[in-house]
């Protein structure tokens, strides 16, 4: 009897040990997980964002499951199911917010976002705790650190979010906890010389920067006289696996799913040889379409076709059915001014911008003149601002630029649904983001390096990405 108790009492003691410690191997398996479902959390978050920006509503972002936007502007997503994977996988979900707080607008006027995600993962077996060390200055496991929750989210206990606390909410299940934080910057559309989300024909591309006299001419111009100031960082980038034809001063890149020397899928290395920088066989770049603006409903009438649209303000909308031989005029009294301009129609015969306007102008329809008759009178892109409104499925949006003189046409471009075509030997100055770009002729082209600085935001990178350890 003394041999059965004491094996009896030696085996409960074992069993005791090893259930404790299974207990804390399965506790750190769901705190792991808790990050997973945390960053799982975030990246939908991060969709959120592209969405609202890219023009869609919050009814829309209400079918995807958000809530807001509240009096702050935040979005919220809560419940949201994380599916789990692998051995020893448990039950995952996760919150998320978006915010646009106003101390994150920076100096351009571009909003950032600040997106929060808590995950957790459920914790299996019985609601205990293992045998870890408490302290921090434990060598086994820092139970600080793993913030398991038993009875309340310590979250939500401390500081209250998703809509609820601070209060002590009873959590229905154990949980691991853990919270990420990510700030997103907003990034510009022209960061390259061209990119096309299908083909690329051109037979010259090259780069300068106006902002800068050590690469431009004295007047922020093309140095076209003057080569040592000429710079390669023309980069195109097409959002297939069709290799770009002529001369890049630049880096190339396109998507044909691989990352051999060369181009790649159709084995065309020829091409390659007419790129001054990198080339790549896996690049890709988001192009969001265009919607039209919100603004434009309420946008004061200009009519079909005026001969002048003239600013009112520091800046003003507009909206129109077509433009035709039209002049963009500063308000009477001013320098600058920036007019906003909805066109529901096409762009035809000759378009000029006066000195001091910034014209940003959004078009549904086609784009058809001599290169000639494009005439920023600023000779800088970032005064002369084109967004195409994708056309409906099925449908096509083109932008041709007959033959004409040669010159200088200075503008930015983005409509990633547009079919861009020129003929003739016009020098174009800016940026293209658009389906496809063709040229029949002796054409070139020389990004503006300043350009990243302007423009509608078409897309966001992470400035930042931590872990809450509170």
């Amino acid at each position: 009897m003394v041999m059965v108790s004491t094996l009896a009492t030696l085996s409960a003691t074992v069993l005791l040990g090893i259930s404790a410690r299974y207990n804390s191997m399965s506790n750190a398996v769901a705190w792991r997980q808790a990050m997973n479902a945390a960053e799982s959390g975030a990246n939908v978050a991060i969709q959120n964002v592209h969405w609202l920006n890219s023009g869609a509503s919050p009814a829309f972002a209400a079918a995807q499951g958000w809530s807001g936007p509240d009096a702050s502007g935040t979005y919220t997503l809560t419940n949201l199911s994380v599916q789990a994977g692998g051995p020893g996988s448990v039950r995952m979900w996760s919150n998320a917010t978006v915010e646009a707080p106003a101390s994150l607008i920076d100096s351009r006027g571009a909003q950032w976002y600040r997106v929060r995600a808590t995950g957790y993962a459920a914790l299996p077996g019985l609601r205990r705790t293992g045998d870890d060390v408490t302290s921090d200055s434990g060598t086994r496991h820092k139970n600080r650190l793993r913030k398991l929750d038993y009875t309340s989210d310590h979250f939500v206990v401390t500081y209250g979010e998703f809509g609820v606390g601070p209060s002590a909410r009873t959590v229905s299940t154990p949980q691991a906890t853990r919270r990420v934080e990510v700030i997103l910057q907003p990034q510009g559309p022209w960061n390259a010389g061209v990119v096309a989300n299908s083909s690329y024909d051109f037979p010259y591309v090259d780069s300068f920067d106006s902002s800068d006299p050590a690469k431009s001419n004295p007047d922020g111009t093309y140095p076209s006289s003057t080569p040592s100031k000429q710079q390669a960082h023309g980069d195109v980038i097409i959002n297939s696996n069709t290799p770009p034809s002529g001369t890049i001063k630049g880096n190339a890149g396109i998507n044909a799913g691989g990352i051999a020397t060369g181009w790649g899928a159709n084995g065309d290395k020829a091409l390659a040889s007419n790129v001054s920088g990198e080339v790549s066989n896996n690049v890709s770049v988001v192009t969001p379409p265009v919607f039209a603006p919100a603004w434009g409903a309420t946008a004061t009438n200009a009519g079909s076709s005026p001969a002048t649209i003239t600013g009112v303000g520091a800046v003003s909308y507009f909206r129109s059915t077509r433009l035709s031989n039209t002049t963009v005029k500063l308000p009477a009294g001013r320098t600058t001014a920036e007019v906003n301009i909805y066109v529901d129609g096409d762009i035809v015969s000759g378009l000029t911008i006066e000195p001091g306007v910034t014209a940003k102008i959004y078009f549904t329809g086609d784009f058809s003149m001599k290169a000639r008759d494009m005439d920023n009178q600023n000779d800088r892109a970032a005064n002369l601002q084109f967004y195409g409104i994708n056309p409906p499925a099925g449908q096509t949006q083109t932008v041709t630029f007959a033959s004409g003189n040669p010159g200088y046409r200075y503008a930015a471009w983005y409509a990633p649904g547009a079919d861009f075509t020129t003929n003739g030997n016009p020098d174009f100055v800016g940026s293209f983001v658009c389906k496809s770009f063709t040229a029949n002729g002796n054409c070139t082209l020389h990004f503006d390096e300043a350009l990243g600085g302007y423009g509608i935001v078409s897309r966001y990178s992470r400035a930042s990405w931590v872990e809450d350890p509170r």
